[in-house]
């Protein structure tokens, strides 16, 4: 055994606290035991240190369900930034800030779904897991811009169409479908109406979430998402 931690509180998966806790972290770095503190001096573990952190809590991985990978350095945006070395550089940096699970929302490429996927099956030491919505939903002419990303979004235009865009992403074991609905105040065209209706019912008929990007009021953004508090969609809101 390697460490021991004195922690204030564990904070456990279903959101209780435990207080005045010891942490055992293995040779290999996991957690191997958390027991009360004055059980750990009964332990028959070896232990090569103790670091009291008494004034810390610990937390359990956390999830990011809106981030967009490999589009850009933090800084510029560009298709340059889709490679497997800058994605893994960003997954590398959210494990070290405690976010485990991530969610990319509707700027990947057919080979970053499948990418995903792998590390769902078989996960790298080091790296956060990413989950991937795939190839994202906007209007002809209008949101979002292609210049992030080498391939096109979809853009239907009817609605056989975007029926069919969503069971594309199905059959890739996409689980989850992205939206954009921002018309910029007015100053490029918004997906119609029924094109987003057809692609949110198509996707919960196809077992998938649906996440939306919209652009809303305040007080309409906020009755919407009372109105959808126990629905399929989430809905991102920008004012």
């Amino acid at each position: 055994m390697k460490t021991i931690l004195s922690v204030a509180q564990v904070i456990r998966a279903d959101g209780t606290a435990r207080t005045d806790c010891c942490v055992f972290i293995g040779d290999d770095g996991e957690i191997a035991e958390i027991t009360r503190e004055s059980e750990a001096a009964d332990s028959s573990r070896r232990v090569h240190s103790v670091l009291d952190r008494r004034d810390c809590t610990l937390l359990p991985l956390l999830a990011d369900a809106h981030i967009h990978l490999g589009i850009s350095d933090g800084i510029n945006e560009s298709p340059e930034f889709h490679t497997v070395s800058v994605i893994d550089h960003q997954l590398a940096t959210y494990l070290r800030n405690g976010i485990g699970h991530v969610l990319s929302l509707g700027t990947d490429q057919q080979w970053m779904v499948e990418l995903s996927q792998e590390r769902q099956r078989v996960q790298v030491s080091g790296l956060a897991t990413p989950f991937s919505a795939g190839c994202g939903f906007g209007a002809n002419g209008g949101w979002p811009p292609e210049m992030t990303v080498p391939e096109l979004r979809f853009r239907p235009t009817d609605e056989a169409t975007a029926k069919d865009q969503v069971r594309q992403l199905a059959k890739q074991g996409v689980r989850v479908v992205k939206l954009w609905v921002d018309d910029f105040k007015k100053k490029v065209p918004k997906v119609p109406v029924p094109i987003q209706r057809v692609v949110i019912e198509e996707a919960h008929r196809n077992g998938m979430k649906s996440s939306a990007h919209v652009f809303l009021s305040k007080m309409r953004a906020i009755w919407l998402r009372l109105a959808l508090i126990c629905s399929r969609t989430r809905f991102e809101t920008r004012w």
